[in-house]
């Protein structure tokens, strides 16, 4: 999985490299809300995002180092169950992170190419639709995670027990799938930065909705105490 995650994550620099020798000295880094460039900038600044990509993937590769670190010899066997799967989570939602960020690179190497406007490749929709997709991989993979400090829904509530953070962590996961298969339809439907605004809303009102659902649960945890 790691070597994977690191395919995807260099490949992006990869195509830069290459495709930077067909772009013009001057490519459009920044659009208005119509999607026209009103900024032109070097051609060199299509590496940021490449060196992002890297770095991110670095990140969570030092994330999952980190938990397992934790986990000394006088420990039990649970802790390690648990630091296993939570670094396993964390190798999934690397790649679908870095293959996302991939694809937004893929299509802003494309338009600098060709020259296109951003309204021309309508990006803000894709990039709506790729983070909808992402947020029901990442939805998915929430209720596999074990009670951390790293991944998953964390708040004092949900935390405040193995139960607390099962159920709380299997909700979230289910609201954030909800919010990124409506992003996803909302991104083909609506144009421009209107799509991206609803995306926003829609993964603020399941975080929300989420914290309220862990509030409920520590209550009834709280009440079913001797």
């Amino acid at each position: 999985m790691k070597k994977l995650v690191w395919i995807t994550a260099v490949l992006p620099m990869l195509i830069t490299v290459v495709s930077v020798q067909l772009m013009p000295d001057k490519i459009a880094m920044h659009y208005n809300a119509a999607g026209k460039a009103d900024r032109l900038g070097s051609k060199y600044e299509s590496f940021i995002l490449p060196v992002i990509i890297v770095l991110m993937a670095a990140f969570w590769e030092y994330l999952a180092y980190r938990l397992k670190k934790k986990v000394g010899r006088g420990d039990d066997e649970r802790a390690k169950v648990h630091a296993d799967s939570n670094a396993k989570v964390i190798d999934i939602i690397a790649l679908c992170t870095t293959a996302m960020l991939a694809l937004m690179q893929l299509a802003f190497v494309i338009r600098s190419v060709k020259g296109l406007e951003y309204s021309d490749m309508n990006e803000l929709n894709i990039t709506s639709a790729l983070m909808g997709i992402l947020f029901i991989l990442l939805g998915n993979i929430m209720p596999k995670t074990k009670p951390n400090g790293s991944v998953g829904l964390r708040i004092k509530w949900s935390m405040y027990n193995d139960i607390t953070w099962q159920k709380s962590n299997l909700f979230a996961g289910k609201a954030l799938m909800a919010s990124g298969a409506v992003s996803f339809i909302t991104a083909l439907l609506v144009k421009g930065i209107t799509a991206v605004i609803l995306l926003l809303v829609f993964l603020f009102a399941a975080l929300i909705i989420s914290s309220i659902y862990a509030k409920r649960i520590y209550d009834e945890q709280k009440k079913a105490e001797p």
